[in-house]
């Protein structure tokens, strides 16, 4: 008669510990992803990084920080990398060669966490070897 109980109460305990259990499993399941199932958008599943496209941008420096190694285009502002390069007149240069002020043009690609990474910085603009203006007939 005494086994009844006991088996009873130890249903109840093994019912509540599942259920504590996987309460909390069930409530994290809903439309957010733990940090570990996000998927990076600038890594494939091997680790390897993605080749993201690079954007262009265009305008008059506004201001670098050497040693935070950012540069600042108007209002947006740039990180440089070890992958950064730099040119002036299609020669190589470095961050401490840009005058505020002066137009650049640049490409750049976006960071998971919002960054704007410069690529290639091209000080007085990046020179072509057509104009792209129409000759007029004289």
């Amino acid at each position: 008669m005494m086994l009844k109980p006991v088996i009873r109460i130890g249903a109840a305990a093994l019912l509540a510990a599942v259920m504590t259990g996987t309460l909390p499993q069930l409530c994290a399941q809903g439309t957010n992803k733990s940090v570990a199932e996000k998927k990076s958008p600038m890594r494939t599943k091997e680790g390897e990084p993605t080749r993201q496209r690079k954007l262009p941008y265009a305008g008059n420096l506004t201001a670098i920080g050497k040693t935070a190694k950012t540069f600042t285009v108007g209002k947006r502002v740039f990180d440089v990398c070890s992958d950064t390069r730099f040119f002036r007149a299609e020669k190589p240069a470095v961050i401490g060669d840009g005058v505020p002020g002066e137009y650049l043009t640049l490409s750049y690609v976006k960071s998971e966490d919002g960054n704007f990474i410069a690529q290639n910085v091209y000080f007085g603009g990046k020179k072509t070897g057509t104009s792209g203006k129409k000759q007029q007939d004289k």
